[in-house]
């Protein structure tokens, strides 16, 4: 198998078709979005916690790839370099925790509600 040179547009997988087609439906849609905030007890090195996750990013094409029209054609765009902003949240307070049954860690709802329901949208990481 030859590596591709030109990476700029992409046809799309047929799961990745599934996704664009469900996506002209709900526009906008948070759908797919899995949220779920994990309680960390004692230090945490900030820093390192961002390069790793940044570096999963790096290795991961999957994880970079938005979706555009060429023409009238859906393609998937890698983009080469992409940095995640992390928000963190001190939690304090032990009202601020409550049990989700789809995490195996308390969920922050106040703090994760309105992230959750933020798109993902595939046309933009």
């Amino acid at each position: 198998m030859k590596a591709l040179t030109d990476r700029s547009s992409l046809p799309l997988s047929f799961a990745q078709q599934r996704l664009w087609f469900l996506d002209q439906f709900e526009h906008g849609s948070a759908n797919y979005n899995i949220p779920c905030a994990y309680r960390i007890r004692g230090s945490l090195n900030i820093g390192a916690l961002r390069h790793a996750l940044n570096e999963v990013v790096r290795r991961h094409e999957s994880l970079r790839t938005t979706f555009a029209m060429q023409g009238d054609v859906p393609v998937q765009v890698i983009v080469p370099d992409l940095k995640l902003a992390i928000p963190l949240l001190e939690a304090n307070d032990e009202s601020m925790l409550q049990p989700d049954h789809g995490c195996s860690q308390p969920n922050l709802r106040p703090a994760t509600r309105a992230t959750s329901q933020r798109p993902d949208h595939p046309s933009s990481p």
